[in-house]
This record gives structure tokens, C-alpha cells and sequence, in this order.
């Protein structure tokens, strides 16, 4: 192991809160430390909201001020770190209100800036995020289904064993049934059939559909393009869940299918890190 990624919110207050663990950046600092001295790269990844930029460009001040560039460089490396925007799915969806918007950029640390663009390889600040606003013309005209494809397909499996395709978020709209109540065989079918909401919004509904419904002409706020639709899918999923559509749907499927032999194998990881 060359490389591990911590993800960070700013310095102490915000990395303990949005993390949901007390003592969490301690933690990470620590962590740094022990990785260096085995000569592993942390990799910083950051996750700024509009009340939290002040805090980042206090917690690239930290970063200087440990020297932890000059220490990755003394390991024959180059020193990473990057901000990202965290995806309308999940937990994601609460925190919209205080996402990053357009004019947010110029706020947040240069070198923060230029080392991702230079991670990322995008020319531009403009290539980093667009908002909703700039967007949604294109989606408007968009006919095509989002089709967001993970590089591996995965389930995700909860304490219950309730099992979700890693495509989507652990919500009902995605819920693809119980591994100890189903068994294994009708969760594939429910997939492979694309036989929940999500599935279905994923891979059948045009992108214009949700832009007609739920687009907003006045937001600024940034958007890789497949997060914003994600976002317009959950409100879907939200809508659609106040009608009692989508468990509905997948019990009585799964009730109904008989067992079948497996006719593809699926990786399912139960516990997984950055790591390079």
C-alpha cells in the first residue's frame, strides 16, 4: 500500500461533526503521522459546504504547518489532495441547503484549487462543477435514461440484510429485498429485471422527465451532472414513496418468483477502503 485517502471537512468541529464521531479528526491526524512514518501518502480528500469555508482554508493552514507536502515528497511522491461535493443520495440529501454554490469557489484555499485540477486533470475551475441553473437547458433536451453504471456492481447490505444495489442509495425506491427472508436468487431477479423504482429511473426514465419536473432555472448551486440527477431521482423516490408504490411492488414480486438457478455472478463487498 502506497496511497490511503482520508476524508476530511475542515479542522476539528466540522470534521467531528459531518463525520458523526467525536474525536474523528484527531483521529485523522494521528493517522497521518503513523502513515508517513511506514511510508504511506495520505491523500486528502475535502468536502466543502458554504458555512465551512473559512474552517477549510483554517485546515489547510494546519496541513502547512506540519509540512505535509515536504514529508510525502521526501517519500519519492507527490502530495494529493482534492475538494469534492457530496452526493444528493442518503445522508447527502439533508445537507442541500448548504452544498457548494458558484460563487463559494473563489472562497475556498488557491492551492486547495490547483491541486484538483490537477488531480482530477480538468483545464478549468468551470470543469469542476456547473450549476443547475447552466445545466438544465442541456438536461431538458436530454431523452436519453442516466444510466449510472459503478465500475463494479456491488450490493449493499444492511444489518437486516436488506440488500440494495450499489447504483442507487439504501432507501425503499431502491430496495431489492432480504437476503435471510428471500434468499439470494429473487434479490438477483429483482435486480438483473430492474424490478424496483430505482432500477427503473435509472436505466429507463428519459433524463427530461425529471428536469421538466424538478428543475430549478435559479439555482446556483454545483452539480457534476449525474449527482443532479440523482438528486431529481430521489425526489422522485420521495414522492413516489408518500403513494406506498415501492415496497409494494418489490414484495409482491418476490413473494411470487420461484427459485431459479443464478445465470450471473455478482461481487458482494462487505466491507471495503481506499486504498492504493
Amino acid at each position: 500500500v502506497e496511497t490511503v485517502q482520508v476524508t476530511m471537512f475542515g479542522t476539528e468541529k466540522n470534521t467531528d461533526y459531518f463525520t458523526g464521531h467525536k474525536g474523528a479528526y484527531a483521529d485523522i491526524m494521528k493517522a497521518i503521522d503513523v502513515m508517513l512514518d511506514n511510508g504511506i501518502s495520505p491523500r486528502i480528500q475535502v468536502f466543502p459546504f458554504t458555512t465551512t469555508l473559512d474552517d477549510i482554508n483554517r485546515l489547510f493552514a494546519v496541513l502547512h504547518d506540519i509540512r505535509l507536502e515536504e514529508r510525502v515528497n521526501n517519500l519519492g511522491r507527490e502530495f494529493t489532495c482534492f475538494y469534492n461535493t457530496l452526493a444528493p443520495m442518503g445522508e447527502g440529501f439533508k445537507l442541500l441547503d448548504i452544498a457548494l454554490r458558484k460563487d463559494d469557489i473563489g472562497k475556498l484555499p488557491r492551492y486547495l484549487i490547483e491541486k484538483t485540477l490537477k488531480y482530477l486533470k480538468r483545464g478549468t475551475i468551470d470543469e469542476l462543477g456547473r450549476t443547475e441553473a447552466d445545466l438544465l437547458p442541456e438536461l431538458l433536451k436530454d431523452d436519453n435514461s442516466l444510466n449510472d453504471n459503478p465500475e463494479i456492481t456491488a450490493f449493499s447490505i444492511d444489518g437486516n440484510f436488506d440488500v440494495y444495489p450499489n447504483c442507487g442509495e439504501i432507501t425503499s425506491w431502491w430496495y431489492l429485498g432480504n437476503l435471510k427472508r428471500d434468499g439470494i436468487n429473487p434479490v438477483v431477479d429483482n435486480f438483473l429485471n430492474r424490478n424496483t423504482p430505482g432500477l427503473r429511473m435509472n436505466y429507463e426514465t428519459p433524463v427530461s422527465y425529471f428536469a421538466r419536473k424538478y428543475g430549478n432555472p435559479e439555482s446556483d448551486t454545483l452539480w457534476a451532472k449525474s449527482d443532479l440527477v440523482h438528486k431529481w431521482i430521489h425526489m422522485e423516490g420521495m414522492c413516489g414513496m408518500s403513494t406506498g408504490f415501492c415496497h409494494r411492488i418489490i414484495l409482491e414480486y418476490t413473494k411470487n418468483q420461484q427459485k431459479k438457478p443464478l445465470t450471473k455472478t455478482f461481487f458482494i463487498p462487505i466491507l471495503s477502503s481506499i486504498v492504493e
